[in-house]
């Protein structure tokens, strides 16, 4: 790790696993120790159009937010993702999680 955005996306993916931080001051993308912080940082990465990163920030906040989160991945095309946020979900005590089918014709080229 010899760069600021380095170290920052792997302080991000740490709190992610082990909800451990690391010191210093984090990138406003990768800042989401609390729900406030993860929805400012979710609204940097939709402006920058990084759907996934802003859909995994969205993950850190509210049983909503949440369900937008798992829908973006989806239509992403990143159903282990998908299926991974479906559990988590249902531990937290989440209803109405959205249904994401597994459509495999997005995954056929057509030439």
């Amino acid at each position: 790790m010899n760069t600021f955005f380095d170290y920052n996306e792997f302080a991000f993916w740490l709190y992610k696993a082990r909800k451990q931080q690391l010191p210093g001051k984090l990138y406003e993308g990768y800042q989401v120790h609390d729900t406030t912080a993860a929805l400012k940082a979710a609204m940097l990465w939709e402006r920058l159009g990084c759907a996934y990163e802003q859909a995994l920030c969205l993950f850190e906040g509210t049983d909503e937010d949440k369900r937008k989160a798992i829908t973006i991945v989806h239509e992403l095309g990143a159903n282990t993702v998908s299926e991974k946020m479906k559990p988590e979900m249902r531990n937290a005590g989440i209803k109405s999680i959205p249904r994401v089918s597994v459509n495999p014709s997005w995954q056929i080229l057509h030439f």
